[in-house]
């Protein structure tokens, strides 16, 4: 009756839904393939990378955090002819004299993070 029609129905859309989601993720591949390589990112996170930009999914901010931090750097020893005074003076003339920032990437999430779980790539 009826009712086999629309299951009939559902099942076609839902195939119809798989066909294009698939046609939408080998073009994201064919357009960023390339560049998803040269940034090393493994194949494994490249369907939950491409649902997430194409769904706006932006994620990073609930498992971690990218904090800048200074790092002081050690006195390091004057070149050959150049006077204490002289590597003094240059130091002085740094913006931050002795101070580097670098960026440190900080888990916040509980759970933690897992390498080998293809849904774990995160978007910013």
């Amino acid at each position: 009756g009826t009712r086999g029609i629309m299951e009939t129905s559902e099942v076609e859309k839902d195939t119809q839904e798989q066909n294009k989601e698939e046609e939408e993720f080998k073009h994201f591949i064919d357009l960023h393939g390339p560049a998803l390589k040269s940034s090393r990112i493994p194949p494994i996170y490249w369907k939950s990378l491409h649902y997430k930009l194409a769904n706006e999914i932006f994620d990073a901010g609930h498992v971690f955090g990218i904090m800048q931090v200074e790092q002081v750097e050690d006195e390091q020893e004057a070149e050959d002819g150049e006077s204490d005074e002289e590597a003094q003076e240059e130091e002085r003339k740094k913006p931050n004299p002795g101070v580097e920032l670098v960026s440190k990437v900080l888990v916040t999430s509980e759970n933690g993070l897992q390498a080998t779980d293809p849904t774990r790539s995160y978007t910013a």
